[in-house]
C-alpha cells in the first residue's frame, strides 16, 4: 500500500500530528517560528525523508525520525499562503490566507 493511497493507516497518525505541530508553531513567537520554519523544510530534512521514506512506509529503524520530520515540514508549510496539500489532506495555519490565496490564483486564471 502507498501512502499516495488515502486509505494508508498512516495518515490518520499524520493528520493529527501535523495539527499539534502546527499547535506548536503557534505557541513560539514570530522569530523563533521563523527559525523552526527554516530548519524543518531544509535540505537536511528533505535529504532525511528522500532517504528514509521506505522505512516511513514499511517500518525499520528511523521510522519514528522520519514520520516527525515529516508531520514538522507538513506543519511548517502549513504557514505558507495556500497552505498545504498532501496525501489527499490539506493544512494551513489560518485559513482566511488560505481562502484568500485561492482567489488570487482563481483570479490570475480569469481572462
Amino acid at each position: 500500500m502507498k501512502l499516495t493511497d488515502f486509505r494508508h493507516p498512516l495518515l490518520p497518525a499524520l493528520s493529527a500530528a501535523v495539527q499539534l505541530e502546527i499547535a506548536a508553531l503557534r505557541a513560539v513567537d514570530d522569530e523563533l517560528r521563523a527559525t523552526q520554519i527554516a530548519h524543518h523544510t531544509g535540505r537536511a530534512s528533505a535529504t532525511l525523508l528522500g532517504e528514509k521514506g521506505d522505512v516511513l512506509l514499511y517500518g525499520g529503524k528511523g521510522a519514528g525520525e522520519t514520520f516527525t520530520a515529516l508531520a514538522r515540514g507538513l506543519a511548517c508549510l502549513a504557514f505558507a499562503p495556500g497552505g498545504v496539500t498532501a496525501f489527499g489532506q490539506h493544512w494551513c495555519a489560518d485559513h482566511r490566507e488560505c481562502l484568500l490565496a485561492d482567489r488570487e490564483v482563481a483570479a490570475r486564471r480569469e481572462p
